[in-house]
């Protein structure tokens, strides 16, 4: 088994098209089984899942509005543990804390695509 890989990852993303295609709604939802962050399988860390969601808007051949959401139940969720803990029996075993890399919270943005 890969080290600090879930056993099960999993993505289902149905979309929508609507107005003829001029626009397209997606839902991505993500999940991840829990799994071990050293190589002692001493440390786990937690399952967790994602919901995220994009929408594209065709206004002419030439302009495209975007707009993601990312995280939209800001879920707490860690992809890996301490990369550098690399030991057999990690010192980190059993701690309150430990370095993580965490899922980022809740976020939105846009763009805008001009093709010439």
């Amino acid at each position: 088994m890969i080290v600090r890989t879930p056993k099960v990852s999993a993505r289902f993303t149905p979309g929508l098209n609507l107005l003829d295609g001029r626009v397209r709604a997606e839902l991505d939802l993500q999940y991840f089984s829990k799994r071990f962050s050293d190589t002692g399988n001493t440390l786990i860390i937690p399952a967790y899942h994602l919901v995220n969601a994009q929408v594209r808007w065709n206004l002419t051949d030439q302009v495209s509005l975007y707009a993601y959401g990312t995280n939209l139940t800001n879920e707490i969720g860690l992809t890996e543990g301490n990369p550098r803990a690399g030991q057999f029996i990690s010192g980190e075993a059993g701690a309150r804390y430990y370095l993580a890399r965490p899922e980022l919270g809740r976020t939105f943005r846009a763009a805008v695509l001009f093709r010439f």
